[in-house]
Order: structure tokens, then C-alpha cells, then sequence
């Protein structure tokens, strides 16, 4: 036993984060396809994607509460107030603006062509649901991810290691599960690898700049709003564009755009990244000026 618990009689880390990430995946996906099955309506899914946002969260809880046997409020999910609303809010405008600036340089450098929209295809009121409704699924998605990676992984790594440190392993972990199957090359993976790190550490940046996951969600909900309902940089490679509004089809160099499957590896992206960077500072400096402090002292002070 003592190979697999520390002094605290805890799970080692290692294991711990290696056994609350496979379990609250796993049960996130049971529930959701439980509900859904093999086909299901709007509201079905929307009732799915619900009930995996409360299953995670329920999950994160009971490990923290008797695996790590630490406050809840270190894991930055604190109840919704003006400010956290407000946060949200503004975290949503920066994750779509950083798409929209993707999507401009791409379509300005001829990179990119629209070739028509879903309400040609679904019609006028179906295309505006399927937007307006994705909007809800990527924020509840998003919250999810949130909780689990830049709060439960992040607080328990910051307990051992330095904060930039801990962001860098808590990032290397989120990029790997959302690369696992799907690169084409080598090179697309360590460029994937770069961005969805890059990414994942300004979030945590957010995350300990304002003392709360609710920026944080806000960017991570509107970079993939924007990416797949709404301009369709995302779904740029399916056949059918998935349910983005706009219907694009990538012209420009693989170094670019990205690939097949791997337009998140392009270098347009980290163009996007930069302006999600200065919309982590604005949000820091907008916190600092608040005046409130809400995060744990080991996180910031």
C-alpha cells in the first residue's frame, strides 16, 4: 500500500489524476449515451449534455471530498455571482473574437472560401436553433473540461509543484487526450501538441488571474461556438460542414490551415491564440482592478 498511498494515506498523484480522469470520461460518456443512443432530437442531446455536465461534477466532488480530502473551493467552480456572470460573458466575446480574427486572416490571404450556408440547405429557422442551441451544448462541454482539467488536475498538481509548472503538465495531459487518434503526421501532432497547450495554459492563466473557472468557460465555450456552429472554421474539412452556418472549404497551405482532421495545427491558429492572449490580460487587469480575491493563496499570492 504504501507504493500506492502518501502520508496522507491519499492516493499518490500520479495515480489519483490518473484514476479521476478516466472516471469522469468514462461516466460522462455513459450518461451521455445512455440518453442519446443510437439517434436522438435537439432537446435530447441538450438533456444529455446536462446530465454529463452534473455527472462530472458530481464525480469531481466526491474525489475531492474523500479522495483528496481538500475544500471544494480550490477547484475554482464557485457559485455563478454578477462578477462570475460577467466573466462568462466576457470570456465568450474573447473566444469569439479570436475565431472571427482566424477566420478573417483566412478568407483575407485567400486562404479560404465560403461556398454557402445551412440555411440554404436546413432552412431559415432549423439553421438558427442548431446555432443557437450548439451555443448551450459547447458551454456546458466547456464547463465540463473546465472542471476537470484547469480545476480538479490543475489544484491537485499545484499542491506539489510550482503554478507554471503544474499548467505545463495539466496542459500536456488536455492536449494529449484531444490529439489520442486523431493526427495525421508527426508533424501536425507536434504542432497540434504546441496549440492545444498554448491554449490550455492562458485558460489557466484566466483561471488564476480571476480566481474562478468562469472566464475561463467563457473563452473555451465561444472558441468552439464560433469554430463549429458559427463560422464553420472547424468543420471546414467534413463533407457535410457538421452544423456550422457558414459552409468553408480550406484552400490554403497544410503549414497554414492545417489539414485533414487537423485544422487546429495551422499557424493561423496561433495567430487566434494571440488574441486570446490579450484578452487574458484584459481579464486579469479587469480582476486586479475589482479588487477581489477570491483564489486560493497558494494559487496566487
Amino acid at each position: 500500500m504504501r507504493l500506492l498511498t502518501d502520508s496522507e494515506h491519499r492516493l499518490r498523484l500520479p495515480l489519483r489524476l490518473a484514476v479521476y480522469v478516466v472516471t469522469v470520461l468514462a461516466a460522462a460518456a455513459v450518461v451521455t449515451y445512455g440518453i442519446v443512443g443510437s439517434g436522438a432530437t435537439a432537446s435530447i442531446v441538450v438533456l444529455a449534455t446536462v446530465a454529463a455536465f452534473a455527472t462530472a461534477m458530481l464525480v469531481t466532488y466526491v474525489f475531492r471530498r474523500y479522495l483528496d480530502r481538500r475544500p471544494w473551493g480550490d477547484i475554482g467552480m464557485s457559485r455563478p455571482g454578477r462578477r462570475e456572470l460577467i466573466g462568462l460573458a466576457a470570456g465568450f466575446v474573447v473566444g469569439v473574437a479570436a475565431i472571427a480574427a482566424w477566420f478573417g486572416i483566412e478568407m483575407a490571404a485567400g486562404w479560404a472560401q465560403v461556398t454557402g450556408w445551412s440555411v440554404t440547405a436546413r432552412g431559415a429557422l432549423p439553421a438558427t436553433l442548431t446555432v443557437v442551441v450548439g451555443a448551450l451544448l459547447v458551454m456546458v462541454r466547456a464547463a465540463v473540461e473546465e472542471v476537470a482539467f484547469r480545476g480538479y488536475v490543475f489544484a491537485n498538481l499545484a499542491e506539489r509543484m510550482p503554478v507554471p509548472i503544474a499548467a505545463l503538465v495539466a496542459a500536456a495531459v488536455f492536449a494529449l487526450l484531444h490529439l489520442f487518434g486523431g493526427v495525421t503526421s508527426i508533424g501536425y501532432f507536434v504542432a497540434g501538441m504546441a496549440e492545444f497547450m498554448l491554449f490550455a495554459c492562458l485558460l489557466t492563466a484566466v483561471r488564476v488571474s480571476t480566481g474562478t473557472l468562469w472566464a475561463a468557460i467563457g473563452i473555451h465555450g465561444g472558441w468552439n461556438w464560433a469554430q463549429d456552429y458559427l463560422l464553420g472554421v472547424g468543420t471546414a474539412t467534413e463533407s457535410d460542414h457538421g452544423d456550422a452556418l457558414l459552409h468553408l472549404r480550406l484552400t490554403g497551405p497544410g503549414w497554414a490551415v492545417g489539414g485533414t482532421g487537423n485544422v487546429d495545427a495551422g499557424l493561423v491558429n496561433f495567430l487566434a491564440l494571440a488574441v486570446v492572449a490579450v484578452g487574458v490580460l484584459v481579464l486579469a487587469r479587469w480582476r486586479a482592478s475589482s479588487g477581489e480575491r477570491r483564489a486560493s493563496p497558494h494559487l496566487v499570492d
